[in-house]
């Protein structure tokens, strides 16, 4: 559990990443032509005093132009410009990490690494989701993980959208999602090394928000954390839930 935070933690900072193009979005056609997808790639490096590489970073984000809503266009484009910045340029001393190492004695050193790519998922008239895969190499770290995330915001405002905004009966919402979501995990359990999942547990974790989520207008996909329901190996684990099982109250 304290893993699946971390990663939340990391994926607020580094949501910010993406490839974005029209191809892979599902869109409302009755409003095809308003929102343009293009996508902004960087990336850094950070280098100890001795030019070893400490740190490494790969980021691609989207940009949109909204023809109909400018100042939105600004907030959201604004969202991912500010986060990339957070990934290429880190508040973490990697060289300080560096030297600690060195100073400890050890004589192998592999730097670290983020990657992370963002890709539209759908478009409307109200709102635009985008998925995001993560890559993470820790210092020293004797593998890798990789995870998926999400990120949704409302296209009037520009306002990231929060899971409580789509229902108008917050507790039944959730009340409903978790015995979706502890049955799909009982169902998988049988066939893999996915851990079952109480109704109470599930509920802890929505209500906690200890996983992440998107949205393509018909389908809300639960994605729970690299190593939080599954073995690191795994990846992270969706879980689809049809919007019509909470048509009653869905207010989006």
């Amino acid at each position: 559990m304290k893993k699946a935070l971390i990663l939340c933690t990391i994926a607020l900072i580094v949501l910010s990443l993406c490839s974005c193009s029209a191809g892979n979005t599902k869109e409302n056609k009755t409003n095809p032509e308003k929102t343009v997808f293009n996508s902004i790639s960087d990336k850094a490096e950070v280098h100890a005093d001795d030019g070893t590489l400490v740190y490494k970073a790969s980021v691609v984000y989207p940009e949109i132009t909204m023809t109909d809503n400018k100042p939105s266009q600004e907030k959201i484009n604004g969202y991912f410009k500010q986060e990339a910045s957070k990934i290429l340029s880190p508040e973490k001393d990697y060289v300080a990490e560096y030297e600690s190492y060195k100073s400890d004695g050890l004589d192998y050193f592999s730097n670290a690494e983020i990657s992370v790519v963002i890709t539209n998922l759908y478009s409307d008239d109200k709102i635009i989701s985008f998925t995001a895969d993560f890559y993470v190499h820790e210092a020293c770290a004797i593998s890798s993980y990789e995870y998926k995330s999400g990120i949704c915001f409302l296209k009037e405002s520009g306002e990231k959208l929060e899971l409580e905004a789509l229902t108008s009966d917050v507790t039944a919402f959730n009340s409903k999602l978790a015995q979706t979501v502890s049955a799909s995990l009982t169902q998988m359990e049988n066939n893999s090394e996915i851990a079952g999942v109480s109704t109470d547990d599930a509920l802890n974790m929505i209500n906690s928000h200890e996983f992440f989520w998107t949205l393509d207008g018909e389908t809300l996909t639960v994605i729970f954390p690299t190593g939080s329901v599954a073995p690191n190996y795994l990846g992270s684990i969706e879980i689809p839930v049809k919007l019509e099982e909470f048509s009653e109250i869905i207010s989006i």
